[in-house]
């Protein structure tokens, strides 16, 4: 059952992306799933494990949005969507927390699960990418009619089959979006740059997920990807003129392909024409995720401190983290949120702390306040803080 668990983490932010009448297969296969795993926990150990602020981050969820629903009646969506949207909240951070805090979660198992799942997504966008710059063919993003959102379906699946009208081809695997793939892969991006004693079997991984970032045109993942790197091998760069020279022959290299290779040309100066083009900000793939900040101008003191509820949100704009989690929970439910994060931090374990940052990070600007990147982000959390504490040990008694 650990294993199926383990590839069930693994798998469940791309299971999100598809479903069956707007409920997505994560959710289907969890509500099957959870229930076994609970009974497995409590017949194992007598009793059940909460985490503390994930349960208050959620009570406070489930609260604010029901004194919503009940006496302010400020509603945005229609209160069905609401309802179904507080259900999820609840079954993902009400249940998975407390999986992920017994033994049934095997941390090394479902991290090696997810570099197998990312290995896949990396590998089928590099041919994406091939098969369309060397034969004019567009490999669809998988299974894609059965996206659970049934309006991002047909534009994705006609952009997919019109390759004669693609000017710029943006590939993201099996995800919806180049974007979606980097964020999966962050937790992978801080494996292979940050953690210690990155394994051989591994180190391949150090140069096919960087060409698949290269290759997906996503300026977020260009962006983790040149963050990622430097933190990782400052110490390297500043101190080891070897290393030095070899980064500067690296760089001298790709910039000969730059020059030289019409498609690397393209590739690169498009994606880069997307984070510097500061004439428009909404065609600035950076500045464009600060754009529903606006929206928060129009909440009162009220809405402002305390949130309209979960899954209130304004109907077809897009919503980046923060100003989610104010719109919704406010800024004490924003607080409770941080919070929870923040107690990963740990003084010395410089993988989780990086990780951590990012997760930060990537609230305020790119990832979305969802149940499955909550949970999600925990699990990356949780399985770096068991493995590299342990390193950490080993390592200091030598």
């Amino acid at each position: 059952m650990a294993k199926t668990l383990s590839w069930f983490l693994a798998l469940a932010p791309v299971l999100t992306i598809y479903g069956i009448y707007g409920v997505d297969l994560a959710t289907i296969i969890g509500l099957f799933f959870w229930p076994i795993c609970m009974f497995y926990i409590y017949l194992k150990n007598g009793k059940i494990s909460f985490m503390p602020l994930v349960s208050l981050l959620l009570g406070y969820g489930i609260v604010i949005t029901v004194l919503n629903l009940i006496f302010v009646r400020n509603l945005y969506v229609g209160e069905e969507l609401i309802i179904f949207r507080l259900i999820k909240y609840a079954l993902w951070l009400g249940i998975v927390p407390v999986i992920l805090n017994s033994d049934l979660f095997d941390f090394d198992y479902t991290l090696e699960c997810y570099k197998k799942v990312c290995v896949c997504a990396a590998l089928y966008l590099i041919f994406q990418q091939v098969a369309f710059n060397v034969f004019s063919v567009i490999l669809p993003r998988l299974f894609l009619p059965y996206t659970a959102n049934p309006n991002a379906s047909a534009a994705i699946l006609q952009q997919d089959f019109s390759a004669t009208n693609v000017e710029f081809f943006r590939p993201s695997a099996f995800f919806l979006e180049p974007a979606q793939f980097s964020d999966y892969i962050l937790l992978a991006l801080v494996l292979i740059f940050i953690a210690p004693g990155t394994s051989k079997k591994d180190k391949w991984l150090y140069y096919l997920l960087p060409c698949a970032v290269i290759a997906s045109t996503s300026g977020l993942g260009y962006m983790l990807l040149l963050a990622l790197f430097l933190i990782g091998n400052f110490s390297q760069i500043m101190r080891n003129p070897k290393f030095t020279l070899a980064f500067f022959l690296t760089l001298l290299g790709f910039a000969a392909l730059y020059v030289n290779v019409g498609y690397v040309n393209t590739l690169v100066s498009s994606t880069m024409g997307r984070l510097t083009n500061f004439e428009d900000p909404m065609n600035n793939a950076f500045l464009r995720r600060f754009s529903s900040y606006y929206f928060l101008n129009s909440l009162d003191a009220r809405a402002f401190m305390l949130g309209n509820g979960y899954g209130n949100i304004l109907s077809g704009e897009y919503f980046n983290g923060l100003p989610y989690m104010i719109w919704t929970t406010g800024l004490l439910g924003t607080l409770i949120y941080t919070g929870m994060l923040s107690n990963f931090y740990e003084k010395n374990n410089l993988t989780v702390n990086v990780f951590l940052f990012f997760v930060l990070s990537m609230n305020i600007f790119a990832q979305g306040f969802t149940p499955i990147s909550i949970v999600f982000n925990i699990v990356g959390l949780i399985a770096l803080k068991n493995k590299y504490n342990k390193e950490m040990v080993l390592e200091n008694t030598r």
